[in-house]
């Protein structure tokens, strides 16, 4: 543009820079404008004036502008020490800028999705019939099966239906399947949920539940239905009696009126006449059944595949091999965004970041299968102990923002429980012998220091104590006789510290015999090991309060009322547990022991000065 045109230019702005329109034309064209305008203007108007921003949209404009003004400052600070450098130089730091910030973007996201959203007939053979919406469907291996499709085998048929929570479910012949919910959940904010229906037959399922942050798998039958979030577990409806036999984890059969727990290497048999449930232990051997011999090694092979497709998951989430893995460097482009970062808040949430990565590239080199020298330990155990302080450091940062901000503080918490949540899913399958252990057992433990109220701790807890009493029997089966001894000492120290966060609640005394029911029952699941090593672990725990007490109904069992001690001359007899009974009006009237041989128990007396239990 010449001189000429720039002048010109400039003097047409000048003239459009103040309006030239009259008080007199204003009005008018106002006029005009609002007889066009169809509604009450006034009105609308007074509404708009009342539109408030929630406070969740509040926080996130609020963070958008500290990013922006992050961002500047950024910038300005490249401006102000780098413009001026050559062009070589000032390509090369741009280049670096780049290659760093887009790290955000070019890096993949270490939440990992570790299985599908929908759920399959993986194979069959002989006789197989799939009906969906009453008419039968050509089957094949890798039919997708949907909410109300029956699976039927016929009399040579046999079928395995793979959920979407990679929880398998292998169908005998004969068996017949209703679908009624296949609920994939939200990855990280609802329950997952399987609802089946066995009709007839003989079913074998092994949870395993990868993708929500609860799940529940279920099987309805007679009027009955047994629900769990992990384990196996084989049902059989073919006679006049219908059979649940529990091979790992614990399964709840629930009915009308009750609940019963039935713990690894116990079955329940119900009568389907008079609804009686009778739980027994079983001692089997594996070689005279088939059917329990096939499906427990089809078990191993698929538990061992589902972790084999995790690894590759996480491998490639990285960008590495399990022969080529440097912890150090998984994070490389993170650490440098870190060196880059002034906001506080997000420094630490880049940092949880970093600590993920290499705590993921830990749990590949550990099973990589590869020998681990001196200095590859000592760099593993420094990331999953990095990892550890991270969420410990970034959960206590929480509660100070709490003070402030709780709707903040509830945000920046779910942010690290979804990454400790994604590590448990790695996990998950991990054995006690494995070397990757000790992760899971950070990990566990974070999930429990995430929880401020002693409620919700409780939960957690209790859950945890669970999976101990799985990893228990797991060793004891093992025949690992060290293993299944360190394993029970965890166990003992879990359930003393659940006892103790109970009497600090608030919970009414109905509340807390509830919660205590729950860890004497859960001690009752302590299977595979020496009874007298029960006896003594029951002994230590229950005696960790003084004078526990539980009042239900008298025609129940009940919990200890009192501390025992066994008789000094028989310190060596197995350990003994304390029941108590209750009259209609809820006072504690007698107690009764069950032991092993007479004269090994003193108790305190009469019962009925006991205290009460935790008041």
């Amino acid at each position: 543009m010449d001189k000429y045109n720039e002048d010109n230019l400039e003097g047409m702005l000048d003239l459009m820079a103040e309006s030239r329109l009259s008080v007199e034309k204003k009005a008018a064209l106002k006029a005009r404008l609002f007889a066009k305008i169809d509604g009450d203007l006034v009105n609308d108007l007074s509404k708009v004036s009342r539109v408030e921003l929630s406070r969740v949209r509040r926080v996130g404009i609020k963070q958008r502008i500290f990013d922006a003004l992050d961002e500047r400052i950024k910038i300005g600070f490249w401006e102000r020490n780098f413009v001026g450098l050559g062009k070589k130089i000032g390509a090369a730091v741009a280049l670096f800028v780049f290659f760093v910030s887009s790290g955000n973007f070019l890096n993949l996201d270490p939440e990992v999705v570790y299985a599908e959203d929908f759920t399959v007939l993986e194979t069959f053979e002989g006789e197989v019939v799939l009906i969906r919406d009453g008419k039968e469907m050509s089957v094949k291996p890798g039919i997708r099966i949907f909410e109300n499709d029956r699976l039927a085998t016929g009399a040579n048929g046999m079928a395995t239906v793979r959920f979407f929570d990679e929880s398998v479910s292998r169908l005998a012949d004969n068996t017949e399947l209703t679908f009624n919910v296949l609920s994939v959940g939200d990855e990280y904010l609802k329950e997952s949920r399987v609802n089946v229906v066995l009709l007839n037959g003989r079913m074998w399922s092994r949870v395993i539940g990868m993708n929500a942050v609860s799940n529940v798998f279920e099987v309805e039958f007679q009027g009955y239905m047994t629900s769990t979030n992990a384990g196996a577990f084989d049902v059989n409806n073919e006679s006049e009696m219908v059979e649940v036999e529990v091979f790992n984890n614990a399964v709840d059969i629930n009915s009308a009126h009750k609940v019963e727990r039935v713990g690894q290497g116990n079955k329940a048999v119900i009568t389907k006449d008079s609804g009686e449930v009778v739980v027994e232990n079983t001692i089997r051997d594996s070689g005279a059944n088939e059917w329990i011999r096939g499906n427990l090694e089809s078990d191993e092979r698929h538990v061992a595949e589902v972790q084999t497709k995790i690894n590759v998951k996480i491998a490639e989430t990285l960008g590495v091999t399990g022969e080529n893995v440097d912890i150090k460097q998984v994070a490389a482009k993170d650490r440098a965004l870190f060196a880059l970062t002034f906001d506080a808040v997000e420094k630490k949430k880049i940092k949880l970041d970093v600590v993920e990565k290499e705590f993921m590239a830990a749990q590949i080199k550990l099973s990589s299968g590869e020998n681990i020298s001196d200095e590859e330990r000592t760099e593993i155990d420094e990331a999953i102990k990095n990892f550890e302080n991270a969420f410990v450091d970034f959960y206590n940062f929480v509660d100070e923002v709490a003070v402030k901000d709780l709707r903040y503080a509830e945000e920046l918490s779910d942010f690290a429980a979804k990454k400790v949540l994604s590590q448990k899913k790695a996990l998950s399958l991990i054995s006690p012998e494995s070397d990757a252990y000790s992760a899971k057992i950070v990990v566990a433990d974070l999930q429990v220091f995430k929880e401020k109220d002693k409620d919700k701790k409780i939960v957690v807890k209790n859950n945890l104590i669970e999976e101990r009493l799985n990893d228990v029997d797991f060793a004891a089966a093992k025949g690992d006789v060290d293993l299944t001894e360190r394993l029970l000492k965890d166990y003992q120290r879990d359930v003393v510290s659940v006892i103790e966060l109970i009497a600090q609640t608030d919970a009414s005394s109905v509340e807390k015999e509830r919660l205590m029911a729950e860890i004497v029952n859960s001690i009752d699941l302590v299977n595979g090991i020496d009874q007298k090593r029960v006896g003594e672990i029951k002994k230590s725990i229950l005696g960790t309060e003084a004078a526990v007490s539980i009042k239900i109904a008298a025609s129940k069992p009940l919990v200890p009322i009192a501390s025992v001690e066994a008789n000094p001359e028989n310190s060596e007899t197995g350990v003994i547990m304390t029941t108590s009974l209750a009259s209609e009006d809820d006072d504690v009237v007698g107690v009764a022991l069950e032991e092993e041989e007479e004269n090994v128990v003193e108790v305190v007396e009469p019962a009925n000065n006991l205290p009460p239990l935790l008041q």
